[in-house]
């Protein structure tokens, strides 16, 4: 026997039972003023916008009974008239036993009441899921105890940390420990954007590409946070992962300023604005330099599209085109001993032929006259001796009248000389593009 419990519009509850070896389909129990209608008792006191539709489970440990809004059509549930309820309509043909089609027909599966959500969308979350978890164990393993704001896998990942890890794993110095932190930051702030961290990623790599002096405003970076030199680390593609080869560090100031802006955005920031025209707190030449570290990463493998002067030093581990690694091989060239230089430069001649060797020449002459000047006016840019249009110039001519032999031949002379490799497609694969960087495909 199967009790079902029924909640009236003023909240009044009736109980009925469904007797199969009786002759009526349902027989009320108790209460009065109902009708029968295929095994359900319907209340006088009904509303024209609702139905009462029962949500049925077929066991007898559900026995409360929600309503919903109505949905039905006319001939599905007649509106009240003042005589009375609506007469039902008679029961389907070929149907004995009729208290079961109303149940089949109300039944509503479960997955119905679970929130409009797609796949990719509960993937996304086991993912998230995942990864904070992962980031909450690697907090007790380093025994780092994480902020009571960060996310609830991330503290169930430190508490299954905690019984695996008492203590933790490894005693690390104050050196050691800052690029430890600095790592659970960043996936932290990863988690945060729903973006991929590449495996490679590790405390040992971000102190392997760390430089003291930031790329964008040649100030030196502090180790700690809250001031517009405190040392951060941020992506150049804002289209790829966490990765190696798209990550530089720079100073908070610089990385506020550069946002979510792209490459695109930078380099016309740094074509409109004058050398010390500022523009969200940097220069022109700053966004200058802004757009040469991004230019790499950003333009990939069609780098060589734009010709940019090489305004700062590229960070290490960060892809660049080999017009920047030309530019900087010239340019070392007058850093060097007199000896060296004509050595260098002989070699140079050597590996280009007679043809090119007053194309060379020219360049060389331009920076040196450029160091002179630049050395009277005492400037504190080592990059200005590229930054100027003649010397510019120079290069693009060189750059033009270079057969393909003779580049691959000046480029591993570029190589041997500065230990410099163009960009690395290869590196490119982890930084999923395809997603933009997500742990899941996004819409656009």
């Amino acid at each position: 026997m199967i009790f079902l419990i029924f909640v009236g519009k003023d909240g009044a509850r009736s109980r009925g039972r469904f007797v199969h070896d009786s002759p009526r389909a349902f027989r009320r129990s108790r209460g009065k003023g109902t009708r029968h209608h295929l095994g359900f008792a319907r209340s006088k006191a009904r509303s024209p916008s609702y139905s009462e539709r029962p949500v049925v489970s077929l066991t007898p440990s559900t026995p409360r009974i929600e309503r919903r809004p109505s949905t039905a059509t006319e001939s599905d549930s007649p509106p009240p008239s003042k005589h009375g309820p609506a007469t039902s309509s008679p029961p389907p043909s070929g149907v004995k036993n009729h208290s079961q089609a109303p149940i089949c027909k109300y039944v509503r599966p479960l997955l119905s009441t679970l929130p409009p959500k797609t796949t990719k969308e509960y993937l996304m979350e086991v993912d998230t899921t995942k990864m904070g978890f992962e980031i909450g164990w690697d907090h007790a393993r380093y025994g780092v105890s994480p902020h009571a704001e960060v996310p609830k896998s991330i503290k169930d990942g430190y508490k299954a940390g905690k019984i695996q890890f008492p203590r933790p794993q490894e005693k690390l110095d104050e050196e050691e420990f800052r690029y430890v932190a600095k790592w659970l930051l960043l996936r932290r702030n990863a988690l945060r954007r729903e973006k991929r961290v590449d495996d490679a990623v590790t405390p040992e790599f971000l102190k392997s590409i760390f430089q003291p002096v930031c790329p964008i405003t040649f100030e030196k970076m502090q180790l700690s946070g809250g001031t517009d030199n405190a040392w951060t680390i941020d992506r150049l593609n804002n289209n790829g992962a966490y990765a190696v080869g798209n990550l530089a560090f720079m100073s908070q100031k610089a990385n506020k300023a550069k946002g979510h802006k792209r490459f695109e955005e930078v380099h016309r920031l740094a074509s409109r604005l004058q050398k010390d025209e500022l523009h969200d707190d940097l220069t022109g030449r700053q966004w200058l330099r802004m757009a040469c570290v991004m230019y790499g990463p950003a333009m990939g493998t069609q780098a060589g599209e734009k010709f940019l002067p090489l305004a700062t030093f590229i960070p290490p581990k960060v892809g660049r085109p080999a017009w920047f690694s030309m530019q900087s091989f010239f340019r070392s060239l007058f850093m060097c001993g007199a000896d060296e230089h004509e050595k260098a430069v002989s070699n140079l001649h050597a590996v280009l032929g007679k043809d090119l060797e007053p194309l060379v020449d020219r360049i060389l002459f331009r920076i040196a006259d450029k160091i002179r000047h630049f050395t009277d006016a005492q400037s504190q840019d080592p990059f200005d001796v590229l930054a100027n249009d003649p010397v510019q110039d120079a290069f693009l001519g060189l750059a033009q009248a270079l057969s393909i032999e003779q580049y691959k031949a000046l480029n591993t002379l570029i190589q041997q000389a500065q230990s410099l490799s163009d960009f690395d497609k290869g590196m490119v694969a982890s930084w999923s593009l395809g997603t933009r960087g997500y742990l899941s495909p996004r819409p656009r």
